[in-house]
C-alpha cells in the first residue's frame, strides 16, 4: 500500500469518525467495512435489515464484530427524519409520508440525514450502477442536492 495512504489512515485513526456506508446488502461494502474495522481508522455503520446483513456476511465469511448496523425501520429518530426531510422538500410537494417512503427505500437519503443530524461524519456509497432520484437517473458527474447541501456523483472505477 501506498505510504500516502498509510499516512492517511493514521491520521484519520486518531479521530475515529462515523462513516456511514448504505450499500450494507453488497458483498463488496461488507468486505470493506469489515477491513475498516479491523484496521481501525473509523467506525462504519451499516443501514438496513440487521438479518439481512449478518446473511450476506456469513455468506461470504465476513466477521461484523463490532460494526455497528441501523435498521431505518425501526431507528429511533425516523420520524424526525421524515419530518426533516419533508420540510426540506416542501416545495417540491414531499409530504411526510412520501419522505417516510424514501427514506425506508433509499438508504442513502436515510444515511444522509445521519450526516445531517452529526450521528455520523461521513458517508459512503460507491455503487457503479446508476440509481434513480424522483424519476431522474443520477450517475457520475451529476450534482444532487438534498438537506441544502451539494453532492457531487463521482464514481470509484
Amino acid at each position: 500500500m501506498s505510504r500516502f495512504i498509510n499516512n492517511l489512515k493514521r491520521r484519520v485513526s486518531k479521530e475515529q469518525k462515523k462513516i456511514v456506508l448504505p450499500e450494507s446488502e453488497s458483498r463488496r461494502i461488507l468486505q470493506a467495512a469489515e477491513r475498516v474495522q479491523a484496521e481501525g481508522f473509523a467506525r462504519p455503520i451499516l443501514i438496513g435489515r440487521p438479518q439481512n446483513i449478518v446473511e450476506v456476511a456469513s455468506e461470504y465469511q465476513i466477521d461484523m464484530d463490532g460494526i455497528e448496523i441501523i435498521d431505518p425501520e425501526t431507528y429511533p429518530m425516523l420520524d424526525t427524519f421524515c419530518q426533516y426531510y419533508a420540510k426540506r422538500r416542501a416545495k417540491k410537494g414531499m409530504t411526510v409520508s412520501e419522505a417516510r417512503e424514501v427514506l425506508l427505500t433509499n438508504y442513502i437519503f436515510f444515511a444522509a440525514c445521519l450526516v445531517a443530524f452529526d450521528i455520523a461524519d461521513g458517508m459512503v456509497a460507491v455503487n457503479g450502477e446508476t440509481c434513480t432520484m424522483r424519476g431522474r437517473k443520477i450517475r457520475p458527474g451529476d450534482e444532487v442536492t438534498f438537506a441544502g447541501h451539494t453532492l457531487h456523483v463521482q464514481s470509484a472505477q
